[in-house]
């Protein structure tokens, strides 16, 4: 008994511990929205809603000029070809709909004249301004994305954690029984 009662306490503190500890989400699963816009931030000219995966199948291309795939905590953009994105006020990507928060943008690249100035983000967006960029084909920029989205482990495991509290409970109405 005294051996049941012992496996049941750890049992159970291993479930709370396992399920106090925080998770760090990322981009997989989500569904978001990919979008050049120009001249103009309100102006989409060409858009896809992608449930994000590994690898390239979430993949798009945009105009013939890059390639937007979105990863697990980053967004890749890959350029066909030479370009030269007109000095309009707005001339670039804005990635839309990320289910949990951003918290942070730092952008990787070896495009000539990008400084983060270029960069905005907000709560649910990040938005890439490349008017006035050129480049060649073996140009790129990669966002990698913090997420502010610290959660524990939903419903499922607090109905673990009652299912293996139970047979405590079975044992304790017995013992009140005899």
């Amino acid at each position: 008994m005294q051996s049941l009662r012992r496996f049941v306490v750890l049992v159970s503190l291993s479930v709370v511990l396992f399920i106090s500890t925080p998770s760090f989400a990322g981009l997989i699963g989500d569904a978001i929205l990919l979008s050049h816009r120009f001249p103009s931030e309100n102006n989409v000219v060409e858009s896809y809603l992608v449930s994000v995966e590994n690898g390239s199948a979430d993949a798009r291309g945009f105009g013939g000029l890059y390639l937007a795939n979105p990863e697990d905590k980053q967004i890749l953009f890959n350029f066909f070809g030479p370009f030269l994105f007109p000095p309009d006020p707005f001339n670039g990507h804005k990635v839309d709909f990320i289910d949990t928060k951003v918290k942070n943008v730092t952008v990787s690249t070896n495009i000539q004249g990008w400084d983060d100035s270029r960069l905005a983000f907000a709560d649910h967006n990040a938005r890439f301004n490349w008017a006035g960029l050129s480049g060649n084909s073996d140009s790129y920029l990669y966002a990698t994305f913090e997420q502010d989205d610290t959660h524990v482990l939903p419903e499922p495991a607090t109905l673990l954690l009652l299912l293996m509290g139970m047979p405590f409970f079975v044992v304790q109405r017995k013992r009140f029984q005899k």
